[in-house]
């Protein structure tokens, strides 16, 4: 054999070895795909009470249940940075339905998650919420029906997802104060004058009730909500037709201010009109009227000219009834 074909043909046996080898690995199957995971995440009602908490709606008078709450998520990659939004429902048992039905990200960066109520959706014509940058809110046209909440951050990644641990918990950013009515001797007067129309007709000059509130959901409950807008005439607590009854029984709500300073809380005046056109004025109820807490002023009507008695508040938790400490209302 020729010397120049020694060192050919070992070459040439390598060279298709190497092809035999690439042609091999371009057949084998291509590594399975994973699929992006799904975010399932929770949220806790505001009063904490389970699924069926009870709650003032916008504008819709009590919301019954915590299901089929609409909401707003803001989101990011960086805490208390939030990009972007979805709309999304609370539904049985608190678990929560994003419309785009969204995916962690495939890199298992972390995401950041928290939600507000009421959104757009919600409102009452002439009312109004705008989310600025995702981060502010700002509502106009309030007029005390409104039950503005947000709710903490919560932050999960594809290996690291959201639990039932892990979850949205809401806050109420005002105070809710609420009107029973009650008359232990309505069997004796079935002819009695109905209530028409309660009224909260001014507000302490240190907590005024605005029709424009700002909220930065970046900052805990206390710190996020600004009243600061044109201040509200009256606000509506009750428009209809009521007759008080021997059970105790709340009637309307209005949705104040917060007290987040002053230990003694603050004061507010109110109206009952009756049927016959009568106004029985409420000088001065007064209350801690603390974020996130309601309180309820029964009104005991005796007789047939329906005359209240000292009206009391009570802190109200959701489905335990009036039965707590009282403070008296008047300084």
């Amino acid at each position: 054999m020729k010397p120049y074909i020694r060192y050919i043909l070992p070459t040439l046996c390598t060279s298709i070895a190497l092809l035999s080898s690439c042609s091999t690995s371009e057949t084998e199957p291509e590594p399975a795909t994973v699929d992006p995971r799904p975010i399932e995440l929770m949220a806790n009602p505001p009063d904490g009470c389970g699924a069926e908490v009870h709650t003032r709606g916008s504008g819709a008078g009590p919301i019954e249940t915590w299901r089929n709450t609409p909401i707003c998520l803001v989101y990011g990659a960086s805490t208390q940075a939030y990009t972007k939004s979805w709309d999304a429902t609370v539904t049985i048992f608190g678990n929560v339905d994003i419309q785009t039905t969204p995916s962690y990200p495939a890199d298992n960066a972390p995401i950041h998650i928290a939600g507000y109520y009421p959104v757009a959706g919600s409102l009452e014509a002439g009312k109004a919420v705008t989310l600025n940058n995702n981060n502010t809110l700002i509502y106009t046209g309030l007029d005390g029906s409104d039950d503005l909440m947000i709710s903490n951050e919560v932050t999960a990644s594809s290996q690291n997802p959201f639990s039932g641990e892990n979850r949205l918990t809401f806050t109420h950013l005002l105070t809710q104060l609420a009107f029973a009515v009650v008359s232990p001797e309505a069997d004796m007067f079935p002819n009695a004058i109905a209530i028409t129309g309660i009224t909260v007709t001014s507000v302490d000059d240190n907590h005024p009730f605005s029709t424009t509130a700002t909220i930065d959901i970046t900052k805990t409950p206390a710190e996020a909500i600004t009243m600061n807008g044109e201040a509200a005439g009256s606000l509506s607590a009750f428009s209809g037709t009521y007759t008080a009854t021997k059970d105790n029984t709340v009637i309307g709500a209005v949705l104040l201010p917060p007290c987040l300073t002053e230990e003694d809380g603050y004061s507010v005046d109110a109206t009952v009109t009756l049927s016959d056109s009568t106004e029985i004025p409420l000088d001065r109820i007064k209350a801690p009227f603390r974020q996130n807490t309601a309180y309820t002023v029964t009104l005991t009507f005796m007789g047939a000219t329906i005359v209240p008695t000292v009206p009391m508040v009570v802190p109200w938790v959701p489905g335990t009834g009036l039965t707590l400490a009282q403070y008296d209302v008047f300084e």
